[in-house]
């Protein structure tokens, strides 16, 4: 081995082989280790992706506020939150079901549309989420959907 290997293995005089020999034994098992964060992280990136894709609408409904008569109430399977809209959403009212686009990546905004509409980027209404109010999930009909209809009996 050439002075200038050993100068940048850090290695002095004959003890370059005992070095070599450690270097080899660990190789495998930081290979190994490497590869397993890696395919665990790409299996967390792969279902985070599933979870959040943002075409996948969700029905939700609006209930009243109880504390803020400016703000509405929006019941979803993960629970309910207040929320204000702040454009385009003059014909959405309290006990409407609506879609919800919740992958859209657009914290804190919410693109929120009436039933029927297909994509988020054509959704009349953005609304602002302020905060969760309550853990309870909106009541679900037979299909597993949120329906206001079933909160108002």
């Amino acid at each position: 081995m050439n002075r200038y290997v050993r100068g940048v293995v850090g290695v002095v005089g004959d003890d370059w082989r005992a070095e070599l020999r450690f270097f080899f034994r660990w190789l495998p098992v930081v290979v190994l280790a490497t590869l397993c964060a890696a395919t665990a992280l790409a299996f967390v990136r792969a279902a985070h992706a599933q979870a959040l894709d943002p075409l996948v609408a969700e029905q939700a409904y609006l209930t009243a506020d109880p504390i803020d008569p400016g703000r509405l109430g929006l019941a979803t399977p993960a629970g309910r939150y207040a929320i204000r809209f702040v454009q385009g959403c003059d014909d959405l009212g309290v006990g409407q079901n609506v879609w919800i686009w919740p992958g859209a990546d657009l914290p804190p905004w919410l693109p929120v549309g009436p039933i029927g509409l297909a994509d988020p980027a054509t959704a009349p209404c953005l609304a602002q989420i302020e905060g969760r109010m309550d853990t309870t999930p909106c009541f679900a009909n037979a299909a597993g959907l949120c329906d206001a209809a079933l909160e108002q009996e």
